[in-house]
C-alpha cells in the first residue's frame, strides 16, 4: 500500500515529502531492493553474465 500511496499522491499532484511513515519507507526500500535484485537476476540468468 505504501508504493501505491506514493504513486497515487504523485498522480494527484501532491509534492514529494521526505516525511514518510515508517511502513511507507520500509515498503519503498523493499521495492527498490526487489527491483535491483530482479534486474540482476534477469541479467545473470537470461543474458549469461
Amino acid at each position: 500500500m505504501g508504493i501505491g500511496g506514493l504513486v497515487a499522491g504523485a498522480v494527484a499532484g501532491r509534492t514529494w515529502t521526505p516525511r514518510l511513515a515508517r511502513t511507507q519507507r520500509r515498503a519503498l526500500a523493499a521495492g527498490v531492493v526487489a527491483a535491483i535484485l530482479f534486474s540482476w537476476a534477469l541479467k545473470v540468468f537470461v543474458l549469461g553474465n
